[in-house]
């Protein structure tokens, strides 16, 4: 079962379908999931090409990059376009460079929604968000750093581990604090 995906703009939600449809259904649910598992790696784009690493599913990771003609922003998806990658797929596309496309629109859909989307400008909102904001910076700054406070004592485990964990607290902590002061402590 492929896996709905939501997009701001038609445009590329329309592409996007196109795309998906041209792929057999096994390699279009796996493009997906590399996609939404966080396996694109080192992505970039130009006006003409993307190209990124993806991990795949053994962990290993594959260079993929995508080119079509620089005259349009968006390729034709049911014209190939040309792609390349390091597997040893003889698929065009193979489920990376899949990934990979899908990937571009989910990411050219974001920065659209987001050069869209203005939380301030209006000024009851620009109100609303400078009272919020000054709430979290008075409560930010009225709270010590979280290694700050930092106690052995507060730990709780087993009670047989518990000894000797705040025993390896305090002389972590006192080792550390040693090398703030610059003094030696053993």
């Amino acid at each position: 079962m492929i896996q709905l995906i939501k997009l701001h703009d038609r445009k590329l939600a329309g592409w996007l379908s196109s795309y998906i449809e041209r792929l057999d259904s096994g390699m279009a649910e796996r493009a997906l999931a590399i996609c939404t598992s966080n396996r694109v790696w080192d992505y970039h784009q130009s006006r003409s090409s993307v190209g990124a690493n993806i991990e795949g599913i053994q962990n290993i990771f594959y260079h993929v990059s995508i080119e079509w003609p620089a005259e349009s922003a968006l390729p034709d998806p049911h014209r190939d376009f040309k792609s390349s990658c390091s597997c040893d797929s003889k698929k065009q596309p193979c489920v990376h460079a899949a990934a990979l496309a899908i990937y571009r629109i989910l990411e050219e859909d974001r920065q659209t929604f987001m050069k869209g989307t203005r939380i301030l400008g209006n000024d009851a909102l620009d109100a609303r968000f400078q009272a919020n904001w000054s709430t979290f910076v008075k409560k930010s700054s009225d709270t010590p750093p979280a290694f700050q406070q930092v106690s052995g004592n507060k730990f709780s485990l087993r009670p047989d581990l518990q000894p000797l964990m705040e025993n390896y607290s305090r002389q972590i902590m006192a080792h550390f604090r040693a090398s703030l002061t610059g003094k030696n402590q053993n």
